[in-house]
């Protein structure tokens, strides 16, 4: 019985004060949730035409994924 409490202080102890709770991430749809599952897909803009099409083939064939197009900027170093 003593053991119980003595494991039960150590563990109380360990915690960390103020320590931010753990949270859950939130959904954005897929299985289960009844929604499509998003994903993001990042080029130049330059490259959006070569991608356009492929994205909304891949689209209207997946109906259950939904791929969205983002521009990357690119910086050079010179």
């Amino acid at each position: 019985m003593i053991l119980v409490w003595v494991m039960t202080l150590l563990t109380a102890a360990c915690a960390a004060p103020g320590a931010p709770a753990v949270q859950q991430p939130q959904d954005t749809g897929g299985a289960g949730s009844g929604g499509p599952v998003r994903i993001g897909f990042g080029a130049s803009e330059i490259e959006r035409s070569r991608y356009q099409p492929l994205i909304e083939a891949f689209n209207a064939a997946n109906l259950d994924l939904v791929v969205s197009y983002s521009e990357l900027i690119y910086y050079s170093a010179n």
